[in-house]
């Protein structure tokens, strides 16, 4: 199956891998044929050489272009971009020629001003550059237009400081996960990355480009962030960086706290008064105690984490509640006198099944001597006391999960319990209801001298990564490697109609096509990469984005690629919708913004009843349905 891929993958790039050739200017090479010359990269025999004939057409023009700029040839590569851009001044990702032949990647604007920056001329370069993202944005673009941004005086003269920080909402403790982070990031330039919790946080704007929407991430000097946290964590590391390398950081408290306060039993004993005196701690290691009741007294303990206390037991029982300040409460009633070898006594049962990604486990460990330590599958908590009431949040995978707690007191007695717990996903967001996609092996272009296999490296990478964290249902490499076999049209050359008709093969609903470009010259080497995602039904361009680095200096090409995905195919679903027919307007609330041409799927009790895509988004969301959905149960739309 590698080997099939493999082999695929060096066909597609074999139309691009092209001998430099020898080369004359338009009139006197307008007739002739140039013959193959080795050489090495950078060096005189191979600048300024097209792959074939030059005939002084835009994109030989374009293309010997490339070649003194991959020489550092600036002003050679200067005049020839210019003349591509007189005779087509349109930067594209893919051009007609004569004979409904085209062109990937002509970008002759983005180009000239990388030339231009090069030769220290900022002005103009930045004039260019900002062309060409108006034109067909690119990442590629917008990283040298953020070069020249920071040589530029009217740039520098703004910059004060590293980026800063406002919290737009101030919460209290919560004991709900999936609440709402919003902030604001401004700079005196240009924001160019942010981090949530280590992890790359990407803005992108949707623009449409030939009726096809293109997503590009691009520095601004204001960011607005509103992510739904769901992590556990007491604190949240916020960070970003502006285009001079200015880096600024900001914590902020994640007030989650879901698990129930702790209570030890020092002693119960017989005071000077022949009074049953009761004695303990009742502890919350998060958000802290609001209140107690022991003995039938209310006590305000106003977030103190560890309250002692001391009370008489009247009866042969006890009760004592207690809540934390974000709302979890604990009553317990327990017998004065505890006789009975050591035990585990579960607030719950020992089988359990439920939709959330996490459980608490709430037990009550009793002995008649000291318990000084327990364990939760392995790992050992500490302990004082007697009888303890004990509270951990356990994650749970999808499926059956395991726990086994475990407890030892200073006798040596020792009692275990097994809990299982199935977690089960709601059946709209199964992984079966989830799009199905198939991710095509990337093509590669590349001048003279340079090796594609980063592109084959990259292609199985990101196939690894995007299979491992389960978000689409990601058709296998071997049926697709065997479908791929029978298509001649795949042998010549990587089109979006190659993989629309692989598409239909393979049952997809949907294809990711990349095209890395590989470049190097004397002084850079760079990997960019056009993804797209194809409709299956119909072979359009759902939407498109890519990825660019040089020289080993940012993430990898299908890191970015991977994160920029998943963040325009967030998994989201809303009950707020108005069903009219076979069209939707929707309120799914998340600060998300969603794309025209983005899928949906609607569901009516649990049960999938049609699909569709959205038409239209401004304070609600359009969607257009394929079918109308007959089901009469209540509706839920799902993003695919």
């Amino acid at each position: 199956m590698r080997m099939t891929i493999k082999l695929l993958t060096a066909i597609l790039t074999s139309i691009f891998l092209i001998s430099c050739q020898s080369n004359g200017d338009a009139n006197s090479s307008a007739n002739t044929t140039t013959n193959t010359v080795t050489c090495a990269k950078g060096s005189a025999q191979c600048c300024g050489k097209t792959r074939g004939t030059f005939l002084g057409d835009w994109f030989d023009y374009y293309e010997r272009g490339l070649s003194y700029a991959d020489c550092l040839m600036w002003q050679e590569a200067y005049k020839d971009l210019s003349t591509a851009i007189s005779k087509r001044g349109q930067d594209k990702r893919r051009v007609y020629t004569l004979g409904m032949h085209f062109i990937t990647n002509y970008f002759p604007h983005r180009e000239i001003g990388i030339v231009l920056y090069n030769q220290g001329k900022y002005q103009q370069a930045k004039q260019h550059l900002e062309t060409s993202i108006v034109q067909f944005p690119s990442t590629k673009a917008e990283t040298y237009l953020n070069k020249t941004r920071v040589k530029l005086e009217s740039v520098i003269d703004k910059e004060k400081s590293a980026p800063k920080f406002a919290l737009l909402s101030r919460s209290n403790w919560s004991n709900q996960k999936g609440r709402s982070l919003e902030l604001t990031i401004t700079d005196d330039t240009f924001i160019d990355k942010v981090w949530i919790d280590g992890e790359l946080f990407v803005w992108q704007d949707v623009t449409e480009v030939d009726k096809t929407p293109v997503s590009i991430q691009r520095a601004k000097a204001l960011i607005q962030v509103n992510k739904v946290i769901t992590s556990s964590k007491t604190e949240i590391i916020i960070a970003a960086e502006d285009i001079f390398g200015n880096k600024s950081t900001k914590t902020i408290e994640n007030k989650v706290d879901v698990i129930q306060p702790e209570i030890s039993i020092q002693r119960i004993e017989e005071n000077e008064f022949g009074e049953v005196e009761v004695v303990g701690i009742i502890s919350d290691r998060q958000s802290g105690i609001a209140w107690v009741n022991v003995g039938g007294e209310n006590i305000n303990v106003s977030g103190q984490n560890t309250y002692e206390f001391s009370f008489v037991a009247e009866t042969d029982v006890f009760d004592i509640s207690a809540q934390d300040i974000a709302g979890n409460q604990l009553s317990l009633n327990r017998a004065v006198k505890f006789s009975q070898p050591i035990t585990i006594d579960l607030q719950s049962e020992d089988v359990i099944s439920t939709q959330e990604n996490s459980w608490i486990l709430s037990s009550w460990l009793e002995s008649s001597h000291d318990i000084g330590s327990y364990t939760i599958n392995g790992k050992s908590f500490t302990s004082s006391g007697a009888r303890l009431h004990i509270s951990h949040e356990l994650d749970l995978a999808e499926g059956v999960n395991t726990f086994e707690l475990s407890v030892e007191d200073e006798s040596g007695q020792s009692a275990s319990k097994i809990i299982q717990i199935t977690r089960t996903v709601p059946h709209h967001l199964a992984s079966n209801e989830r799009l199905v996609m198939a991710l095509f092996p990337f093509a590669c272009d590349q001048n003279t001298g340079v090796s594609c296999d980063s592109a084959q490296i990259s292609y199985q990478q990101m196939d690894e990564s995007v299979r491992a964290r389960k978000r689409f249902q990601l058709v296998e490499r071997a049926t697709l490697s065997s479908q791929l076999d029978s298509l001649k049209i795949c042998e010549l050359m990587v089109t979006d109609k190659c993989a629309w008709q692989t598409a239909q093969l393979v049952r997809t609903q949907s294809m990711f096509v990349g095209e890395m470009i590989v470049r190097k010259s004397a002084g850079n080497a760079s990997e960019e990469v056009y993804a797209r995602i194809i409709d299956a039904v119909n072979g359009s361009v759902l939407i498109s984005f890519d990825a660019y680095r040089e020289n080993q200096s940012q993430e990898t090409v299908n890191k970015q690629l991977y994160v920029k995905l998943h963040e325009r195919f967030p998994l989201l679903s809303t009950e707020n919708i108005l069903l009219d027919d076979d069209e939707i307007t929707a309120d799914f609330g998340s600060g998300f913004q969603l794309w025209k041409n983005m899928p949906m799927k609607l569901f009516s009790d649990e049960k999938a009843c049609a699909q569709g895509l959205v038409v239209e988004q401004d304070s609600k969301t359009k969607i257009e349905l394929n079918e109308r959905c007959k089901a009469k149960g209540k509706k839920r739309l799902v993003t695919l």
